[in-house]
């Protein structure tokens, strides 16, 4: 067996220098807050960071793939019976 590959992937490497160029001192997303210039002493890290309900989020998700599941098989189940009648009404035609 080779060494081990000590080397990142480039589309990790990426993210990476992305999320670096974003918080060059690395505070910005350990901290809520941080020393703000010119004596504005502590200002939030994140001022536009909108607050998200994971917890709510997922379950309208959860809740839309239902509908969709249950509208879409219900197509299905709809277009199988149309199907299904038609095909026995065509052969009652060509049984003569």
């Amino acid at each position: 067996m080779g060494p081990p590959n000590d080397r990142i992937p480039l589309a990790t490497q990426d993210t990476l220098d992305w999320l670096h160029q974003l918080d060059e001192k690395g505070q910005t997303f350990r901290y809520s807050t941080v020393k703000g210039g010119k004596g504005q002493g502590l200002v939030r890290a994140r001022p536009n960071q909108e607050r998200v309900d994971f917890d709510a989020d997922i379950r309208r998700l959860h809740d839309a793939a239902w509908m969709l599941y249950g509208g879409c098989s219900g197509v299905l189940d709809a277009y199988a019976e149309n199907q299904a009648e038609y095909y026995a009404e065509m052969r009652q035609h060509m049984e003569y």
